[in-house]
Formats: structure tokens, C-alpha cells, sequence
């Protein structure tokens, strides 16, 4: 209570409930001279009207029929202009208790939470289900002294009582030494009204505990503070405690103020009783605008990408000693999850913290925790980590579970094997020995022998046998070439096609964009494709033709790529048809059309260079699928490729290259006919890959092309297509790892090298790979 600007409340009224016992405050950390900081005090941002108001609602679940609680008060306001003390406050109809509450700590500067816990201290309004309208009258126990004159009445009123009361401390604040408590000096403050009773003195730390005073000036005695849930003695007073005491226990620390980013997380955690406790520090601000927080139970941290999560325990205690600050960890993303055995796990951006059952902890890296929740964390069979994520040779990394570990590098992928192999192949050198990193998880055989694959060979084990160390022989070289790309294709031709074909594709060698969608259709029609110059037709090319008795050849393009002379000398062989458009897209799809009424899968790669369309065209093949090339610089396939598509009925369509190759727009263009799924690699080679280990990852065979040029590789499509075998691109003196990756897995035993020396050189031979 307060006479004006001067004195206040005794002690607590016997109307009023004691403080509820909630066991956060403690005796021990009671500072008479410190009660409440100014950073806390004076912190109007804590809360919102929604929190407010949900935090008088806890407090009241339900009240007295015939009465009404404070959080279902409602009065009407008038405006007040803005003075020194507080800024201007509108007026309004009807409204709530916690919309009142919350404009005035806003108008005025003052903490939310003071105004609530000062509702309390005097009236007991936050808890009391039968309020009477004389509590209303004087909620904040303004203009109330401990004098028989009792309460002025034009003070009286809810909204009087939270604006004036709040407007009283500012004036504390703005004239600080103009009262009888002043912050940074010493000052006898009594127990009681009762001078007898004492008044030891006291240094008063800041303003807002000089405030404290001004408005209510007395401290609780030793009697007071031992039993601080309940009543002292004759020279107790108990103002100034329960408002330490309920501020404690509903909002946390007095000298702490949860940060505005962590206070929503704070009161769904249970507040200052709940799994956080009140803040034991203040926020540290993070270079990247994020914050933490130490709390009684935990911290919490927040930040714009993540959102407010908490750590406690010994995750959250490792993730100070072990990262700091979040930077190596990132902030959390989730909060934290027992695991089996009592154990606890949590995620942060950056990876996973682990307790063990037996009280370890360690972090499992996002590179390698997709694959540990794949094969079932904790609780799958690899069980808990023993060990931290480590990195590993060649860029790779590697982690320890109870019954295994998990490899990864970026060429292979992630691979977990287990226990039984880790002996065997730490003998050979684990992932920087002989045998290289595993690329193929544990199977079994129907005999009951179980292998895990590697770069370079096999562990195989069994119930009955210990595990061994098999290296896997090179594959068997066949290079198929000729003396240029004519030459080249007519070996292909010959390998492809030792007897007779029903149809042979004629394209020209000189440039590639008309031949890119003629591989599948050739393969789909059992013939080769063969190259030519524009206006010649070479004895090679003519001879094979006659070799294999075509019954129709096809010329892919028109006279500026293939000259009438040329068909004309074609026509003398067998009959010629020729497919040619306006432009290659045109031409591509006229080729399409030729043979494919429908396909349940469907590729579409650029037409505007020729890699991705050499991959897809090899795969497509293999897999008796056509190949539709686009603008992929465009927002949209033409009318006509986007209606043959829909014609197709397609349930899959595959894109190849990333969205500068072939934009968003085609992609989502293709959703609306199919699902679409994109292969994109970092260049040629890895796009290559990538789709050649998805859709064709067991073969006996496996072709490789030059992928520095297009001849050779768009006539060997036509050959790995007829053996339904992937085709790898590779560059004339190494093989690209992930490429070898993808062969050994496959299970290749023969490897058909497309091209002559000058396209494949001595390193491919030699099987290098690329560093």
C-alpha cells in the first residue's frame, strides 16, 4: 500500500491466502538489499495480453459462482494523455484484466509481471475465487497507508489502481533521491510500524528495490523469512517477501528476466516450477542474433531458424563443455527423447547428442545420423554409439555403435556394417587399406553366408565361419573402337549385332543434337545406330548395313544433317524413312513418337548439350524407356512435348541435370502428368552416376564412354541398352570414383571400354582412379 508518493503495506492481511507453497523460492536468496534488479523490474516486453491472460487463467481454473475473478474482469478504460512518467494510454470499452495490465507496464515501462505479482502481494487477486469489489477498488493498494484514514477513494478502480500504481514507481525512478529510500545508500529499514521491533539498516542496491521500499517500506524479519510460506512473529511483516516470494515462484529469478525470445518456451515448460526453473543468468546474445540462457533446471536457446528448444542434464551439460557456445552443435532443433535403458538423446542442427545407458555421452554428426535412425538409433541393431563422429580417411567419416559402425564418405554413401566384420577388416587396414571403404551393407545368402561389399572386394562370414577377407578381381577389359567415330560405331554395331538386325538408325557424327533420342528407340527396335558425315557415306558404314539385311533403315534429322545424298546411297540398301523436325526438340520427339505410344517411365534431360542426354539415353535404353529433350532454359516444354508426354500415361518421369539445366518450371510442368524424381549431380560425370547406381545398380556388365565428347557414348547407349547394362562416363585418363563405386557394386565382371586410346587412355586401362 501506498499514501500517495510516500508509505505502504504492513503485512499480509489474514483476507489474504498465504503464498501458494511452490518450493522455487528459497529463504537462503532473499537480499534485503537487493529484492528485485532494475533490468528485471523495469522490462516491460515479458509478456503479451495472450500470456497474461493464460497465466491468470492457471491460476484460477475455476471461480465462485456469483463473483467475478480477475481472469474474467473486464472495465472500461478512459485515455490518458502521455506525461514524464508514462506514455499515452487509449481508452477502451470493456476490457480485460490482462489487456489493462498489459498497456500499462507498456505505457509506463514496468514489467508485467511486477503489476501481477503486486495484484497479489496486496490483494491476493491472482488467486482469490470470491473476490469482493473492495479488492477491485484497491488492487494495487495505491493511496492506501497504514493509518486509520484507510484508502482514497479517487483512486479507487481497477484501472486507477494499475496505471496509478505502476505511474507511482516511474516517479520513484525519474526523482530518485526526492524520497525516503534511495538506491546506493545505506538506510535503517524497519520489520515493523512497531518501532520496537527494529530497523536494522540496509544498503539498497538499485532503484527498483528502492522503489520496493518507498511503496511498501518494510523488510521481513528472520521469523518472517524462516517460515516463508506462512506467518513469524509479532514483529513480521511480509509485504516486501511475498512479493519476492510470488514473483520467485511464478516468474523465476528476481535479478534474472527470462529473455523475450524464450519466455513463450519458459511458461509452456511450467514456468518457474516447471522442467527450466527460474533463469540463474542473464541471456547471452549470440553473434548470429540468436540467444541462450542458464535456467534453475536447464538452458534454452533460441534462434530465427530453429525456434526455442531446451537442454537439461548431462545433454545439456555436455553441449556447454563439449561445443560452447552453439556454433559447432548449432542450436536445438527438437526437444530431448528417451531413448532405451533410460537413456537420452537430442538433436541440434548440426547432429545429435547420446546418453548411454551407462552414462556416457556422445554426438552422432548429420552426416552420419540419417543413416543411424535409418537402421533404428538406439534401439535398432546397431544400439549406441561408443564413440563420437570421427573423421576418416579420404574425407570420409566413421562412427562406433555397440554392434558396428557406419562409414561415410561422399563417394560411397553411407554404409553401417557390423560387429562381426569390424576384426577382419581392421587387419587389412580398415578404409585406408586394401580393401577400401564398404559401399554395400550386409546381405545373406540362401546358404546362410552373410557379405558386406567393399571399393575393392568382400568380408563374407557365416554362423560356422569366421569372417574373411575376399578381394574382388579387376573386371575383364573389352575395348570396342575403330579408327574414328564412325569407325567406332560400326564396332559397336558388330558387337551389339554379331548376326542381322531389323532395323538400322543412321544419324550424322558431326554434331549431336538430332541423334540424342534415337538410342532407346534403336535398342527398343533391336538395331544399332550408326554415325556418318553429313554428305558422305563411308564404305564402313555402307558395308555394315549390308552385313546386317536390314529390312528398314531410319535416318534421324534432316538434309542439313543428313544430305539427300546420303539417303539417296541409303535407299540403295534397304528402304529408308527419314525423321526430321523444325529444330532438334522437333526432331527428338518425331524419333520418340516413331516407336512409343506409351511408357511408364519417361525420361527428359536438355537438348541444349549433350551429357545428361547421353545419360539418360544410355539408362533409357536399358531399361526400354524413351527420352524427351527440352529447352531447359525455358519455363515451360513446348505444347506439343508436353501433350505426347500426357499421351504417354507415364507414372514416373526422371529429369536429369540440376535446375540451370532443366528449370523448376519444366519439373513441376512434369508433376502434373507424373511423379518426377531429379538426378543432379556436381558435373557430367557425377549426374551420370548418380542415375546409373539408382535405376540400373546390379549388372554382369558395364560399359564406359568418353564423356569429353558425345560420338562414342551415344553409340555405345545402343549397345548397353541391347545388354541392358549402365553405361559410365569418364574422362580420357582416370575413372571418377563414385563411377567405380557404382561398377564394383553392380557387380561387373566384364567392363567394355568404348572408344580407342585417344578417348580411353592408359589410365583407364589401368583402372586409376580419380584423386
Amino acid at each position: 500500500m501506498t499514501l500517495l508518493a510516500v508509505t505502504g503495506l504492513v503485512a499480509i492481511q489474514s483476507t489474504i491466502a498465504p503464498v501458494p507453497q511452490a518450493s522455487a523460492a528459497n529463504a537462503a536468496d532473499f537480499d534485503p538489499g537487493d529484492i528485485i534488479s532494475d533490468a528485471v523490474f523495469y522490462n516491460s516486453g515479458t509478456m503479451s495480453v495472450a500470456s497474461i491472460q493464460a497465466f491468470l487463467n492457471s491460476k484460477v481454473p475455476n471461480c465462485t459462482t456469483g463473483y467475478t475473478c480477475l481472469k474474467d474482469f473486464r472495465q472500461s478504460t478512459f485515455s490518458r494523455a502521455a506525461d514524464s512518467q508514462c506514455a499515452a494510454y487509449a481508452g477502451a470499452s470493456n476490457e480485460s484484466a490482462a489487456s489493462i495490465i498489459y498497456k500499462v507496464s507498456t505505457a509506463c515501462g514496468i514489467n508485467p509481471q511486477v503489476i501481477v505479482t503486486t495484484l497479489q502481494k496486496e490483494q491476493g487477486l491472482v488467486t482469490n475465487v470470491y473476490p469482493s469489489g473492495w479488492r477491485y477498488d484497491t488492487a494495487m493498494g495505491y493511496a492506501c497507508p497504514d493509518t486509520p484514514a484507510g484508502c482514497d477513494a479517487k483512486y479507487y478502480g481497477f484501472y486507477n489502481q494499475v496505471y496509478m500504481a505502476a505511474w507511482q514507481f516511474k516517479v520513484y525512478q525519474r526523482y530518485p533521491t526526492s524520497f525516503n529510500y534511495v538506491a546506493g545508500n545505506w538506510k535503517a529499514i524497519q520489520y515493523t510500524p512497531y518501532n520496537n521491533c527494529g530497523a536494522p539498516s540496509v544498503y539498497i542496491r538499485n532503484q527498483a528495490t528502492a522503489g520496493l521500499y518507498n511503496y511498501t517500506p518494510y523488510q521481513p524479519n528472520a521469523a518472517a523469512l524462516k517460515n516463508l510460506y506462512g506467518v513469524g512473529d509479532s514483529c513480521s511483516s511480509y509485504g516486501n517477501r511475498n512479493f519476492w516470494v510470488y514473483f520467485t515462484d511464478w516468474f523465476g529469478s528476481t535479478h534474472y528476466t527470462t529473455a523475450a525470445q524464450l519466455s513463450a518456451l519458459w511458461t509452456q515448460t511450467g514456468g518457474a516450477t516447471g522442467s527450466l526453473g527460474y533463469p540463474t543468468n542473464y541471456p547471452a546474445n549470440y553473434a548470429d542474433g540468436g540467444v541462450g540462457q542458464e535456467f534453475q533446471r536447464g538452458w534454452a536457446y533460441w534462434s530465427r531458424a530453429t525456434g526455442a528448444f531446451m537442454t537439461s542434464g548431462s545433454i545439456g551439460r555436455s553441449f556447454l563443455a563439449l561445443y560452447g557456445t552453439p556454433t559447432a552443435m548449432g542450436y536445438p532443433i527438437a526437444a530431448q527423447k528417451v531413448q532405451p535403458g533410460g537413456a537420452v538423446s537430442q538433436q541440434f542442427q548440426q547432429g545429435s547428442l547420446y546418453t548411454t545407458p551407462a552414462g556416457k555421452i556422445h554426438r552422432v554428426a548429420n552426416i552420419l545420423l540419417g543413416p543411424y535412425l535409418t537402421e533404428g538409433g538406439p534401439a535398432g541393431w546397431l544400439g549406441f554409439p561408443t564413440d563420437s563422429t570421427k573423421g576418416a580417411i579420404n574425407g570420409g567419416y566413421m562412427e562406433p555403435f555397440d554392434n558396428g559402425r557406419i562409414y561415410r564418405t561422399g563417394d560411397t554413401g553411407p554404409v553401417a556394417i557390423p560387429s562381426a566384420v569390424v576384426a577382419a577388416y581392421d587387419s587389412v587396414g580398415g578404409p585406408g587399406g586394401k580393401l577400401g571403404y564398404p559401399i554395400v551393407a550386409k546381405s545373406t545368402a540362401k546358404d546362410g553366408t552373410n557379405s558386406v561389399q567393399f571399393e575393392n572386394g568382400t568380408i563374407s562370414w557365416s554362423a560356422s565361419k569366421a569372417a574373411a577377407v575376399t578381394m574382388r578381381p579387376n573386371p575383364k577389359l573389352v575395348r570396342v573402337s575403330g579408327a574414328d567415330r564412325y569407325a567406332t560405331a560400326v564396332a559397336v554395331s558388330r558387337t551389339a549385332f554379331p548376326g542381322t538386325a531389323p532395323v538400322v538408325f543412321v544419324a550424322t557424327g558431326e554434331t549431336y543434337p538430332d541423334a540424342l533420342a534415337a538410342a532407346p528407340v534403336a535398342a527398343k527396335l533391336g538395331g544399332p545406330l550408326l554415325l556418318t558425315p553429313s554428305t558422305v557415306l563411308s564404305s564402313a558404314v555402307s558395308a555394315e548395313i549390308s552385313r546386317l539385311k536390314p529390312a528398314k533403315i531410319v535416318v534421324v534429322g534432316g538434309t542439313g544433317a543428313v544430305s539427300d545424298a546420303v539417303v539417296a546411297k541409303l535407299k540403295v540398301l534397304a528402304p529408308t524413312v527419314r525423321l526430321g523436325g523444325v529444330d532438334r526438340f522437333d526432331t527428338a520427339l518425331k524419333v520418340t513418337k516413331y516407336v512409343f505410344g506409351s511408357a511408364s517411365t519417361v525420361f527428359l534431360a536438355t537438348g541444349m548439350d549433350y551429357p545428361d542426354a547421353l545419360s539418360a539415353s544410355a539408362v533409357a535404353a536399358a531399361r526400354g524407356n524413351p527420352v524427351l529433350l527440352v529447352d531447359g532454359t525455358a519455363a515451360s516444354m513446348p505444347s506439343a512435348t508436353a501433350s505426347y508426354l500426357a499421351s504417354l500415361h507415364p507414372s514416373k518421369t526422371y529429369v536429369l541435370g540440376g535446375t540451370s539445366v532443366v528449370s523448376p518450371g519444366i519439373m513441376t510442368q512434369a508433376g502434373t502428368i507424373s511423379s518426377v524424381t531429379r538426378y543432379a549431380g556436381v558435373d557430367r560425370y557425377d549426374t551420370n552416376q548418380l542415375v546409373n547406381r539408382a535405376l540400373l545398380p546390379t549388372a554382369s556388365q558395364a560399359f564406359l564412354a568418353g564423356g569429353a565428347d558425345f560420338p562414342d557414348a551415344l553409340t555405345g547407349s545402343v549397345l548397353s541398352g541391347v545388354r541392358a547394362a549402365p553405361l559410365y562416363l569418364t574422362p580420357q585418363t582416370c575413372i571418377p570414383r563414385r563411377s567405380w563405386i557404382g561398377i564394383s557394386s553392380a557387380g561387373a565382371g566384364t567392363l567394355y571400354l568404348v572408344g580407342g586410346a585417344g578417348v580411353l587412355g592408359s589410365g583407364i586401362v589401368a583402372l586409376t582412379r580419380c584423386s
